[in-house]
């Protein structure tokens, strides 16, 4: 088996746990190769899509809905699975929707190929005809070309939505806070349930999570 790495462009999509990717153009990649999307063959792909990481057959991460040759592109709709389900898959589509990982790579076998031109043997080969054997996320891409092109991220209503949740929780431990305490009450330990132990550790992950003291 041969592989090439292609830069993907990812879109991600909102609450789906899905990513679209571009896993080929017909682009010269950096190991010297064009791989001609026409001649890429996905019957048996399509049994068994899955979805690795960095190529390595021990950490399938997710699977291809959908994988389909569209005007010299090769495009698949990933799905990864639910969250808990697997703790790489967890952790790569963090990556893929925080932007740090945004590269795909094909795994293919070679069935034929063909000099890109007979008279220059430094000009690279042009794989006419080629079986897919899986999709792999990676750091480091062979084809710049291959991106992810859509991210599932956040709705920003979800983010509105708890922002307005969070805030709404804060006042109200404010105002329990700020409420007068009876002077008849004995000195006792702290009361784990007193909402001014909660504002107060509130506050504290507030200032540690933008770096403060």
């Amino acid at each position: 088996m041969r592989r090439t790495l292609l830069t993907a462009s990812t879109r991600a999509l909102a609450d789906q746990r899905q990513v679209r990717v571009t896993a080929n153009t017909e682009d010269l990649g950096r190991d010297n190769i064009v791989l001609v999307t026409a001649g890429i063959e996905l019957a048996n792909y399509r049994k068994n899509p899955v979805i690795l990481w960095q190529h390595n057959p021990d950490w399938p991460i997710a699977r291809a809905l959908t994988v389909t040759a569209t005007g010299g592109a090769l495009e698949a709709l990933i799905q990864f699975p639910e969250e808990g389900a697997s703790d790489r898959a967890d952790e790569v589509f963090e990556l893929i929707r925080a932007e740090v990982i945004s590269a795909v790579s094909t795994g293919f076998e070679t069935i034929e190929a063909e000099p890109i031109d007979p008279r220059d043997p430094g000009a690279g080969t042009r794989i006419t005809r080629a079986e897919l054997h899986e999709i792999s996320f990676v750091s480091i891409p062979a084809l710049p070309s291959a991106l992810v092109s859509e991210r599932a991220l956040k709705s920003a209503a979800a983010e509105a939505a708890e922002r307005r949740e969070f805030l709404a929780k804060l006042d109200q431990i404010e105002r329990a806070a700020r409420a007068p305490v009876a002077p008849s009450a004995p000195a006792l330990a702290p009361d784990p349930t007193d909402p001014r132990i909660e504002l107060r550790q509130l506050r504290y992950a507030a200032r540690a999570a933008r770096g403060g003291a």
